[in-house]
């Protein structure tokens, strides 16, 4: 499979790809935590010492996170292979509190037409929307 897909560039998912949930590598579950739940307003649906899963609306889980390959890893360099960033598409009042929450708690973004531009602390990029 490898070899068919180095023949063929790849240029991303199609628009309008929806993913019902994802996995990342996490530095920190603890930060983690406090960034997804606490800042963004989703539920802990599970949790132990190596993996968080969380959700929003009795969902059984839209993000897992985990420290598998390990704890307080860095942040990829940005010419890193992999996920550049993904796109959560809340509510008004989700997106507003995310906002007061992410103030609040002190994390830096970038707002611009209606859409948030945020970094978790291991270096996974987020966009939040208004939901159409």
């Amino acid at each position: 499979m490898l070899s068919e897909a180095k023949q063929n560039k790849w240029n991303g998912l199609p628009s309008g790809t929806r993913i019902g949930h994802m996995h990342l590598q996490v530095s920190d579950l603890e930060e983690s935590e406090k960034f997804y739940v606490e800042a963004l307003g989703f539920d802990i649906v599970s949790k132990d010492t190596h993996m968080l899963f969380v959700s929003k609306d009795a969902y059984h889980h839209h993000i897992g996170m985990n420290t598998w390959s390990g704890k307080g890893l860095p942040k990829p360099p940005k010419n890193a292979i992999g996920l550049k960033y993904f796109t959560l598409q809340f509510t008004e009042e989700e997106y507003k509190n995310a906002k007061a929450n992410l103030d609040h708690l002190g994390y830096t973004y970038r707002e611009d037409n209606h859409e948030i531009a945020v970094e978790d602390l291991s270096g996974n990029n987020i966009k939040i929307l208004l939901k159409d």
